[in-house]
């Protein structure tokens, strides 16, 4: 009896030792989770959708401040060109070019059609070139001034002397690849041929910068007005063709660019023949 008692009581010992050391393993698992740790704040939707609007109005407002900034050019201000020519037609166009001096030496150049008269003075930064341009009417323009400018050079050639000062002139203005091109120059035609020919009154263009603050060059004239030269010469091939386009050159191009665009010195075998016409006032 005394056995089974001492038996009985060893076991209610190991009972309780098992239990105790749960009990202290969960005690120990439980304070390692409740150990402090850094606390992960996620954002309120709230917060969330205070963000998303106040960031457009931001964007929005550093992008007027930008458009806002004067521009600067050589270290001034300038604001926009408007565009010049908005009241020119196609008629005007065709008037200027039949009244002295152009009646004197062609007439009707242009055929009598103000649309093809009006697109080749119009310049695709008129109105964004929402009313058409006169792109394409100049590249046929420079392709023609090329053609005729060699074949002028090519026919005095035959005229010369092989070995004198005109006939190696010649020879190295032909044999060079930018000869011919050299003369051609649209910043020429446009200071020079253009300003003979009036063309800044019936041109329509917007000026890359407001003029008298840093010069035609600047504004783009001359650069409008030569693709205006080229353009012309385009339309009047197109319209009327080659025979008359090369009338035109020799009238009106070729003698300015005698004077002021070909190698100094130009030798007078060059020049004989050329007829000058009167500068438009």
């Amino acid at each position: 009896m005394a056995a089974r008692r001492a038996q009985a009581s060893l076991r209610e010992l190991a009972r309780s030792s098992r239990t105790a050391s749960q009990t202290s393993a969960v005690g120990s698992s439980s304070r390692v989770t409740l150990t402090p740790t850094a606390a992960v704040v996620s954002p309120s939707p709230l917060s969330v959708r205070r963000f998303a609007s106040a960031a457009p109005s931001t964007a929005s407002s550093s992008t007027s401040a930008a458009s806002t900034s004067p521009l600067s050019t050589r270290g001034g201000s300038h604001r926009s060109s408007p565009a010049l020519g908005t009241s020119i037609t196609g008629q005007d166009v065709l008037s200027h070019f039949s009244s002295p001096p152009f009646s004197s030496t062609s007439s009707d150049l242009l055929g009598s059609n103000p649309e093809l008269a009006l697109r080749a003075v119009t310049h695709e930064s008129y109105l964004n070139a929402r009313e058409g341009h006169n792109r394409r009417l100049a590249f046929v323009g420079r392709r023609t001034l090329k053609l005729f400018a060699t074949l002028y050079l090519h026919a005095r050639l035959q005229t010369t002397t092989k070995g004198d000062a005109a006939h190696n002139y010649i020879n190295r203005l032909l044999e060079s690849p930018t000869g011919v091109d050299a003369i051609l120059t649209t910043h020429r035609l446009g200071d020079k041929v253009g300003r003979q020919l009036g063309l800044e009154k019936v041109m329509r263009w917007t000026p890359a910068v407001s003029d008298g603050q840093v010069g035609p060059r600047e504004t783009g004239l001359f650069k409008v007005r030569g693709v205006a030269v080229e353009a012309l010469v385009g339309a009047i091939y197109h319209q009327k063709g080659a025979s008359e386009a090369s009338k035109f050159f020799q009238s009106w191009i070729l003698p300015s660019l005698l004077q002021d665009g070909f190698p100094s010195p130009v030798p007078e075998e060059l020049k004989q023949g050329i007829a000058i016409p009167a500068a438009q006032s």
